[in-house]
């Protein structure tokens, strides 16, 4: 179960803070945002990331969810 917990939590949050960091850099400016952008679309295997530090956690935490409110 604490693996259950985790895969929802850990994933969310880490999204959450780039997500927010991401958009805060407005704040300086349309320069600052989109070379902010710019750096994340350049990350090498971005897609890969994304797919193992957010998609797959997720849906491992959804059946895992649904596996335990069956039982």
């Amino acid at each position: 179960r604490r693996a259950h917990s985790l895969a929802g939590v850990l994933p969310r949050g880490v999204f959450l803070g780039e997500h927010l960091g991401t958009n805060a850099s407005a704040l300086y400016g349309r320069r600052a945002f989109a070379a902010a952008v710019e750096r994340i679309q350049r990350l090498p295997a971005l897609r890969a990331l994304e797919l193992v530090g957010i998609a797959l956690p997720l849906a491992f935490h959804g059946a895992y969810g649904r596996f335990i409110s069956r039982r």
